[in-house]
């Protein structure tokens, strides 16, 4: 804050009220009334006890009242000392220490700041000290112990521990937990006095999420777990009647064939990446799954039908018990749909042709085929059929082929390839006898139609041969910051080609390839042996490059006593989309990870904020110093009392660090001691006062802490004294000048004819003229005066040079000038003998004094020179007093 410029005076206005008296001097209203006692209507409403759980615990107070007025809030500690100073209906104090302390409320309204006031004592008592750490790495799924209270706390036996998890579900009791879960941790300690929370959080250094596509499955079904970023770990499975994990591998993603687990139940999947900054502390995430068997169809009794003119074929369905439905599909479309059914189900008055059995069981699904011959051969459709198996191409697999060629050719005959475990390819015959299917690898069986839908099958499956593919991991999909390095993991020797998002191809280069663009990626992977039956492989993936996140930390102080917190600032990101961390000075020790942290000690932090499900930031954690805030400043009051009778107003001004205080209050105090705020609307520095009395000025922060403050007992000065005469006396031609000294004052300026000459504390006038003096003592009073300096040195003295003794017209006298107040005459001989004395008052109405006729003893003088010597004095000036002159008495 900048000193305010000075307070301009304004015309006086008394304002007489029934309920105060108060005078506005400029801009400041100054309020001679106490707060009224008898007021009843302001009531604090808060807590009188207090029991301090952490470090600080912030506690509401609240008050109501009349509309427009306005609250202020003050707590002292018991020795006086401010530690917060608020604004308000409702109001957040904090505490940070035990101890006694005294809440007051002050009411202003209207035009009145001191209308009401209102104080309660608050007892705030710190139970047990936690040693609770407020965040705990997890490394893998070792256990952590989490310690409550020091083992050595003597209060230890005096109090009840339980713990609950993020959810509020009670997880154990006592000083110490194990634990491995991930997440946050409340501990309630419980004592006569009070019941206090501690927190911390438990978890890993590094945030995985691990999205996974069904919790339930059935066996012989696929599962993806896919980590939210971009990070290759160990993957691992453990059956819950197992007692040790069975890896499966280092993937970026897990697609997990169930067949390859041991049969059905409940499993745990687990992902593990290596924390680099902390060797041997591994992030680890898990996922449950429960894998279900599915139903075993079992055909039996199958009968063919007669020909394609009696449908009479017919075969039964055993699921065993469980079995909740029965679809039969065949060249006829859907035939039976059934459910819940007995164990043994007939499906009867099937036509000729391949019939597709689906059934479920507890949630899961299985099909399998049944053939149901013609048993007229003037009814079969003759065909061959020849399966070819899967190609390498250059950038994958080519699809397997089955060529079906008719003995016999006619319009609308329409062929099936149906696989074995359920599914068809479908076809017609145009305008040759010949048709080619592409099929994936797997057994088929035929199925050929005629016209008039009647149906010959083949008599054995036939198999398409699968091609193997090179095999490699990459990220499914990339979000990244800046820029992400791309490195394929595989168990293979493989080379790889990458192509970006406009066609250019992006070198491998420092171990892996650097994706800087946005966008769809394509990479193939091939072997690095020519000779190799491994067909390449080509993936396409989506790449997110986002720019560096930008994040800052401010501070702010909560008490009087310097405690503070730190807040990172995102910059509008939703925190939820961002992992925060509070570093201790080593760069490596967490200390928070919420949107605020509270340094305990004053050195060196960090904070690092990095993206949600995206690779990180390069950029370093920011450092900051906590330093102890200024809680004090130096305050001085500079003014002056009223200088004399007249004196309507003086000046206080504040002296102190303007650039650490916010606000300033004036108060003044009474006979009683209380202190009567004045309102000040300016929040000046300086402020003119009408009133003898004690003045007081209180300086606060921008948190209303008191910073400092200090007093002024404004006087009246009634009488200054220069001494200075109004006429004062030189002579130059005798170089005699009077110095005049007015006395001990703080400035000086003597002026001649309106010009200031001199600011020195004495002064010698040394030419004739006008003067004047101005001075300011050390309470600030001004006087000043004005004063006449004549040079008189030409008409002080005057005498005869000649005399003739006895002649009275050449006699010797004296003529002096009315300023001296009488003289000394001494007149001597040559041998240095007084043969003349004279001394007589000056007397301005009369021409002479001191005359002499000459004689001495009754004889004349002898012819000569005799020296003379004159002695006066001018009352008020330190003029010399003492001329010399001669006489001659000539022949």
């Amino acid at each position: 804050m900048k000193p305010p410029v000075k307070l301009l005076t304004f015309s006086f206005l008394i304002i007489l009220l029934s309920l105060y008296i108060g005078e506005v001097v400029g801009e400041t209203l100054y309020y001679l009334n106490k707060p009224n006692a008898a007021l009843v209507e302001h009531q604090i409403e808060g807590p009188e006890a207090v029991c301090l759980n952490s470090a600080f615990v912030f506690e509401e107070y609240s008050t109501s009242g009349a509309p427009g007025d306005t609250f202020f809030w003050s707590m002292r500690d018991e020795t006086g000392f401010e530690i917060s100073n608020q604004r308000g209906a409702t109001v957040s104090i904090p505490y940070t220490s035990e101890g006694n302390f005294t809440i007051t409320l002050r009411v202003a309204r209207g035009e009145n700041p001191n209308f009401d006031t209102k104080s309660i004592n608050v007892l705030v008592e710190r139970g047990p000290t936690f040693i609770l750490p407020p965040d705990v790495i997890l490394c893998g799924s070792e256990n952590v112990s989490l310690t409550a209270l020091d083992p050595d706390d003597p209060q230890l036996g005096n109090v009840t521990i339980e713990w609950f998890d993020e959810a509020g579900n009670a997880v154990g009791t006592g000083n110490t937990i194990l634990t491995n879960i991930k997440g946050r941790y409340q501990v309630t300690i419980t004592s006569a006095a009070c019941s206090i929370d501690g927190f911390t959080f438990v978890g890993p250094s590094i945030e995985v999420e691990l999205n996974q596509t069904e919790n339930n499955v059935c066996l012989g079904q696929n599962v993806t777990f896919t980590p939210d970023v971009p990070v290759n770990g160990m993957w691992a499975y453990q059956k819950s009647d197992q007692l040790v994990r069975t890896e499966i591998g280092e993937f970026f993603e897990l697609t997990l064939d169930t067949d390859a687990l041991d049969g059905p139940g409940e499993y745990t999947i687990y992902f593990s990446v290596e924390d680099r900054e902390r060797p041997g502390c591994s992030v680890e995430e898990q996922r449950n799954l429960t894998v279900t068997e599915a139903v075993n169809l079992i055909i039996s009794d199958i009968t063919n039908a007669e020909s394609c003119d009696n449908p009479n074929g017919s075969f039964k369905i055993n699921g065993g018990t469980g079995l909740q439905s029965i679809q039969v599909f065949g060249p006829q479309g859907s035939i039976f749909n059934d459910g819940p059914i007995a164990d043994d189900t007939f499906v009867e008055n099937l036509w000729p042709g391949i019939y597709t059995v689906i059934a479920e069981s507890t949630g899961c699904i299985t099909s399998t085929t049944v053939s149901i011959d013609n048993l007229n051969p003037d009814d079969a459709v003759p065909f061959t059929v020849s399966p070819n198996d899967q190609t390498c191409s250059d950038t994958g697999i080519n699809p397997g082929m089955v060529t079906i060629t008719l003995e016999e050719f006619s319009p609308d005959m329409n062929v099936s390839l149906i696989n074995v475990a359920g599914g068809a390819i479908r076809a017609s015959f145009v305008n040759e006898p010949v048709v080619t299917l592409n099929a994936p690898a797997g057994d088929y069986l035929i199925e050929v139609s005629d016209a008039d839908n009647c149906v010959s099958i083949s008599s054995q499956p036939y198999s398409v041969g699968g091609a193997a593919q090179v095999n490699f991991s990459i990220p499914p999909s990339i979000r990244a910051c800046e820029s992400y390095n791309l490195l394929p993991i595989s168990t293979q020797s493989l080379q790889y080609t990458l192509t970006g998002p406009n066609g250019q191809n992006i070198p491998f280069e420092n171990g892996g390839f650097t994706l800087t663009t946005s966008g769809t990626y394509e990479i193939l992977g091939f072997s690095q042996d020519s000779d190799s039956p491994l067909c390449p492989n080509l993936k396409v993936f989506e790449v997110e490059i986002n720019e560096q996140i930008e994040f800052e930390y401010s501070m702010r102080q909560i008490d009087c006593l310097g405690n503070q917190l730190y807040t990172a600032e995102l910059n509008d990101l939703d925190p939820s989309t961002v992992f925060i961390r509070w570093l201790d000075s080593d760069q490596s020790t967490i200390l928070g990870r919420d949107l605020v942290f509270f340094p305990t000690e004053n050195k060196t932090y960090y904070l690092d904020v990095q993206p949600r499900a995206s690779s990180q930031c390069p950029a370093a954690p920011i450092p900051f110093e906590v330093m102890s805030v200024q809680t004090s400043v130096d305050v001085v009051i500079e003014g002056s009392p009223f200088c004399g009778l007249n004196d309507p107003l003086t000046t206080l001004s504040v002296n102190t660090d303007f650039d650490a205080v916010e606000s300033i209050e004036w108060y003044y105090i009474d006979e009683d001691g209380f202190s009567l705020l004045l309102n000040n609307p300016g929040n000046q520095a300086t402020i003119d006062v009408p009133f003898e009395g004690t003045y007081e000025v209180v300086v606060r922060s921008d948190i209303y802490c008191e910073l400092g403050r200090a007093t002024y007992d404004v006087g009246r000065i009634l009488d200054i004294r220069l001494g200075i005469s109004a006429k004062q006396f030189i002579c130059i031609e005798e170089n005699q000048y009077n110095t005049l000294n007015p006395g001990e004052f703080e400035i000086y300026e003597w002026s001649r004819d309106g010009n200031v000459i001199s600011t020195d504390p004495i002064f010698t006038p040394r030419a004739p003229g006008q003067y004047g003096l101005y001075i300011v003592d050390f309470n600030g009073c001004e006087v000043s005066t004005t004063f006449e300096v004549e040079d008189i040195c030409a008409q002080l003295i005057s005498m005869p040079n000649a005399m003739v003794s006895g002649d009275p017209e050449r006699d010797f006298r004296i003529f002096a000038n009315p300023a001296i107040s009488e003289i000394e005459v001494f007149v001597f001989n040559k041998l240095g003998e007084l043969i003349y004395y004279c001394q007589s008052p000056n007397n301005p109405n009369s021409d002479a004094i001191c005359i002499w006729d000459g004689f001495v003893n009754g004889t004349k003088l002898m012819v000569g020179t005799y020296p003379v010597t004159i002695k006066y004095k001018i009352p008020g000036t330190t003029l010399s007093d003492q001329v010399n002159k001669f006489i001659v008495v000539p022949k």
